[in-house]
């Protein structure tokens, strides 16, 4: 699939990377890079902690004693609440240590729940998703806007999924009704707007930023996978007219 400048925006997925990245899966491949994340950002949060509760004591005393060489004796406030942003710190620190540690002992079989909680489908659902991808029967691309880091979406014969080290949403294609742009207003400034794909599914909705450089291809792609796909490519939909749009679908398609 080739976008407006030429780029492959959706590719098949080769037998080496399949062997190399995905081999064990894609859930085993999520975890072994969730404990390479997990434990660096446990090791530099510790590092920090570490860095900075040894020093609020030298600073706490070097400010007592110049306060003693003034001729002052009581604690001054400021070591007080250095002491109480400390013992923050600490707190803080220890909570993402051990979100970190939680993260780097997430399993392939906790990914998998944790998708089919998040995509509400069986287990058994988003296993045959992994099976697809272990045999080889993926393609690739990426979904890209201004506001959000890229989404890498991975699509089988029977499914499209899109997420990250965050979440995975598992999409089955059969259930997949309809596909637009949608904008977003930023609450806080009104005059800075996000686009969005929307999928429409036959019980409820997801959206992912992405510009008309990624979305097209993509756009593209779901109609040509399922030719019965209701697809408003040329307009730019606000959120209240798409969210009345999916409950239309969802409608229908009872």
């Amino acid at each position: 699939m080739e976008g407006k400048e030429g780029k492959i925006f959706c590719q098949s997925m080769t037998d080496d990377e399949r062997r190399n990245v995905f081999g064990e899966g894609y859930f085993a491949y999520l975890a072994k890079t969730s404990k390479k994340k997990g434990a660096m950002v446990g090791y530099i949060i510790a590092f920090l902690a570490v860095g900075v509760l040894c020093n609020i004591p030298g600073w706490g005393f070097r400010i007592d004693m110049d306060l003693i060489m003034d001729g002052t004796h009581e604690v001054s406030a400021i070591t007080v609440v250095l002491g109480v942003l400390g013992a923050l710190w600490f707190a803080a620190s220890t909570l993402f240590i051990r979100m970190g540690i939680k993260r780097a002992n997430r399993t392939a079989d906790d990914w998998v729940k944790e998708a089919a909680k998040g995509s509400s489908l069986p287990e058994s659902v988003v296993r045959d998703f992994d099976n697809q991808v272990k045999a080889g029967n993926a393609s690739f691309l990426i979904l890209k806007g201004k506001k959000t880091k890229p989404v890498p979406v991975i699509i089988t014969d029977d499914y499209i999924v899109e997420g990250s080290m965050a979440y995975v949403n598992v999409h089955p294609i059969q259930d997949i009704i309809g596909a637009c742009y949608t904008q977003r207003v930023n609450p806080n400034n009104k005059l800075i707007k996000y686009q969005y794909i929307g999928l429409v599914k036959k019980n409820g909705n997801t959206i992912i930023e992405a510009d008309e450089k990624y979305g097209d291809p993509f756009l593209a792609y779901l109609k040509e996978r399922i030719p019965s796909l209701e697809v408003i490519g040329d307009v730019m939909i606000t959120e209240s007219d798409y969210f009345d749009w999916v409950k239309k679908l969802q409608k229908n398609a009872q």
